[in-house]
């Protein structure tokens, strides 16, 4: 709900929201493409044969384990 894109660490103003880089830790862009980004690993894998797949399954369940740790 307070969402800012715009990041400056430096920014040390009365908007608690924004000062000091309080909206970095609010919702960052750069996550957003990991799930695009293992969706075509698995694509691509498949492809690969059967060995390669396997492995990129469980390299993608690896890293979402991790998200889901976090999360809880």
């Amino acid at each position: 709900m307070v969402y800012c894109g715009v990041y400056d660490n430096s920014l040390d103003n009365d908007n608690y929201n924004l000062a000091r880089g309080f909206n970095y830790h609010q919702g960052p862009e750069w996550l957003w493409p990991v799930g695009y980004f293992l969706r075509a690993k698995i694509y691509f894998a498949k492809k690969l044969g059967k060995d390669t797949y396997n492995k990129t399954v469980y390299l993608v369940k690896n890293v979402l384990s991790r998200h889901y740790v976090h999360m809880e």
